[in-house]
């Protein structure tokens, strides 16, 4: 296919043939008209500066290149689909407010527009439409779509991309719409990923650790590492990180941890030897791991069982976690402290959480199927000894209430397990009354640790942790 130049020139109407023009919005550059030339190849292959599997099983996968000296960033979008797909731009990860674009291949014909979202509902179609379609494609893989906008298109319903983190909204659907228009996606075909679309790539030193691995053939397991880090002679700053993962693995992976490890001097030798020991690493609940554990700055003490249960069929429960002012003001300096950015994890239901698809209680746990809610913040100046703030519920209430007893953790399956019966969480709440049980009582003693009506001992707080760790040597 022969190269074409594609122009973009301000001020004039486009043109139809090999040179295509394109008007630049003067609202924004506020400057003289400026010619730029780019070298075009359509439907040939392309290398792309970034990619992100937007899914966890790698169903809809982005390409994309920014040209930041011409103002404008270029997309390719892969869904294994034989039917529509879409990507949209949202400030917050919801779809109102959104800018959207959606396209498909249907009986040889390419369907592809702008639109933008005014509520949960089917997008509208812009009035300028600013996503031009460069080459589209369908076969048994699924279905690809190379567009490309200006970075600033100066129209009111389409994003302005910064560099700041956005959230990608996508949805797809299995078959081809009969109109005009996509249909509705359900709830299994669409997802939200957060992204910097024009983090710059610079001139950095970098450090990677990357580590080849057998994946058990068990439904959750956590894999712990030690890793010596460069020898740095002079004060470095850490200005970020990335997942690193093998083309082709992104679905297996669903989290990344970095700890620090701490050592008091003439303690080296211990990680040291684990080191020889497990070059590749070992199982996290496999006792030789407990190193890891003591010399490690680990969040994995703050996970405990009666930190989260959610009962099923709630379409609202706050879970919420404290850091007691016993801690904060016995470690955090007078002057406080500068939080700069911040990042949450959690696996099923969100931190404000909806359990009305789920027919059994949701336990706090270690696996995919079970729930987390966490909060990472990174701040200045450093502080030596603070790491984590954790708080429970409390234990005795916890099992007196849901008539539980004590409980384990299965090293195998990484699940919370009555002693009595070994039934897991689950298990154990599968037949029980939730129509009589006080949600009430037990949803104020999640967030306001409040007194419980059905707990006949004097209240006690909840469990507090404030690690204490010996400056790094």
């Amino acid at each position: 296919m022969k190269e074409k130049l594609l122009y973009l020139f301000c001020d004039e109407e486009p043109l139809v043939g090999d040179n295509v023009m394109f008007s630049v919005c003067e609202k924004r550059f506020r400057k003289k008209y400026t010619e730029f030339r780019i070298p075009l190849v359509l439907g040939q292959t392309q290398t792309w500066e970034r990619h992100e599997s937007l899914d966890q099983d790698g169903i809809v996968n982005l390409y994309w290149t920014p040209d930041l000296e011409n103002g404008e960033i270029t997309f390719e979008l892969h869904a294994k689909t034989q039917g529509w797909a879409g990507l949209g731009f949202s400030a917050n990860g919801a779809m109102t407010g959104s800018d959207i674009v959606v396209g498909w291949i249907k009986d040889g014909q390419t369907f592809f527009t702008d639109r933008h979202a005014v509520g949960n509902e089917l997008p509208l179609v812009d009035e300028s439409q600013d996503y031009e379609l460069l080459f589209a494609s369908e076969d048994e893989e699924g279905l690809t779509l190379r567009f490309k906008r200006l970075i600033d298109t100066c129209d009111e319903d389409d994003f302005y991309i910064t560099s700041d983190t956005w959230s990608l909204i996508y949805a797809y659907g299995e078959t081809d719409p009969d109109e005009e228009d996509p249909f509705y996606h359900g709830r299994d075909h669409r997802g939200v990923h957060a992204i910097n679309l024009l983090d710059p790539q610079i001139g950095l030193k970098e450090w990677g650790i990357l580590n080849d691995i057998i994946i058990p053939p068990i439904h959750t397991s956590y894999w712990c590492s030690v890793f010596k880090a460069p020898q740095i002679d002079t004060k470095q700053h850490i200005i970020g990180y990335l997942p690193w993962v093998t083309k082709g693995n992104e679905e297996y992976v669903h989290h990344f941890t970095l700890l620090t490890c701490t050592v008091n001097e003439g303690e080296e030798s211990v990680l040291e030897q684990f080191m020889q020991d497990y070059p590749k690493g070992s199982n996290c609940f496999d006792p030789a791991a407990y190193i890891i554990y003591s010399k490690c700055r680990s969040i994995l003490s703050a996970w405990a069982v009666g930190g989260v249960l959610v009962p099923p069929g709630l379409n609202h429960f706050m879970s919420v976690g404290h850091c007691p002012g016993e801690c904060t003001e016995i470690l955090l300096p007078p002057e406080g402290i500068q939080v700069f950015a911040a990042q949450f994890h959690a696996h099923l239901l969100e931190c404000e959480l909806d359990s009305l698809e789920r027919d059994l209680v949701t336990p706090g746990g270690f696996t995919t199927y079970a729930e987390m809610c966490q909060l990472f913040f990174m701040y200045y100046p450093k502080l030596e000894e603070l790491n984590q703030c954790a708080s429970n519920v409390d234990y005795k209430y916890f099992h007196t209430l849901f008539q539980v007893g004590g409980i384990h953790l299965n090293p195998a399956s990484i699940d919370w397990e009555v002693d009595a019966t070994n039934q897991t969480l689950q298990e154990h709440f599968r037949d029980f009354d939730w129509e009589d049980f006080d949600m009430k009582a037990y949803q104020e003693a999640e967030v306001k640790d409040v007194t419980y009506p059905e707990y006949e001992s004097d209240y006690e707080p909840p469990p507090r942790h404030c690690p204490v760790e010996s400056p790094v040597h």
